[in-house]
């Protein structure tokens, strides 16, 4: 689990392996596109605008997907290989993040955005997430085996395949297809104005900028994607992945593909979280931090979005 700055100020869950400690809960512009502007609405509330798009267009890489039963966005990330971990070296990883090794993945299927609440109605007919609440604001709350019984639903009843991507995918994708850049909007330095995360001056790292700390998550299409089309891939929610948690990369699939060492239908065991939260402190953004929690938890900074192999597309 990845170590990170003891603050008393913020609520958080602790989990510890093997010594380590791991606090849950703190956690480019493209093609010409507008400025990125923010908009402060009332009070501390502030709704962070981004550009405008067209559905069923084609996207940087390819072809883009529409679910016809809950309209959520899929854009293609062609395959390939990369180094998967800590490849800047950045000092406090530690050796979650290591050691670094070569991935090569097959084309996918990506979210171009976490799964929202109006999406999750539309499949579990209720909504489990706290304020804010609204059909463009990401689903929380919701546990790993929630989300498998989601895409279960959603499986049946669209006629197609969805899971949670792997670890490996998630990372490659939020690298803008492995590259070696710290955050997953394209970048390696963040602001406020290109993801939601705790950016309060005194927690501003050398590769961060400081601003006004929204406290709450934003509509999932907030901000500008990065260069294959995502949506905030650092910040605003945790992301669960399909992986069982492991410590390091030792053994890891070089293939891409879910790990895991016991049987999937364990629906106890750890997993793994990516990307950080509203709430979350800069190094909890980068694409190569990992952490993980119980498959029962559930967080009102921790949603997920959904991944679509593409040997398996119908129609």
């Amino acid at each position: 689990m990845t170590h990170a700055k003891d603050n008393s100020e913020k609520s958080s869950l602790i989990l510890k392996k093997n010594t380590a400690e791991m606090v849950l809960g703190r956690t480019h512009d493209m093609l010409g596109l507008t400025a990125r502007t923010m908009e402060v609405t009332s009070g501390q509330q502030i709704k962070a605008e981004g550009p405008e798009r067209q559905r069923d267009s084609k996207g940087p890489y390819g072809p883009e997907y529409l679910d016809p039963f809950t309209g959520m966005e899929f854009v293609w990330v062609p395959g390939g290989s990369f180094e998967m971990g800590d490849v800047l070296s950045d000092y406090d990883l530690l050796e979650s993040s290591c050691p670094v090794h070569t991935v090569k993945l097959y084309g996918f299927y990506m979210g171009r955005c976490a799964v929202t609440q109006g999406e999750w109605m539309r499949v579990m007919g209720k909504n489990p997430s706290g304020y804010p609440r609204g059909d463009r604001y990401p689903v929380v709350e919701v546990s790993w085996n929630d989300v498998q019984e989601f895409i279960f639903r959603l499986n049946q009843q669209s006629g197609r395949t969805y899971a949670l991507p792997s670890e490996a995918q998630w990372e490659y994708a939020a690298r803008e297809g492995g590259k070696r850049v710290r955050f997953g909007t394209g970048r390696d330095c963040i602001g406020p104005d290109e993801a939601n995360y705790d950016c309060s001056g005194k927690y501003v790292e050398t590769y961060s900028r400081a601003g006004l700390y929204r406290g709450e998550t934003v509509p999932v299409d907030s901000f500008f994607p990065n260069a294959l089309g995502l949506y905030q891939m650092s910040g605003n929610v945790w992301e669960w992945c399909h992986d069982e948690w492991h410590d390091n990369y030792e053994g890891a699939p070089q293939d891409g593909s879910v790990w895991k060492t016991g049987e999937d239908l364990d629906r106890a065991t750890d997993r793994v979280i990516r990307g950080g939260g509203w709430n979350c402190l800069p190094q909890d953004l980068r694409a190569a931090s990992r952490s993980g929690d119980y498959s029962s938890s559930w967080l009102d900074n921790l949603g997920f979005r959904l991944a679509r192999p593409c040997s398996l597309q119908e129609g």
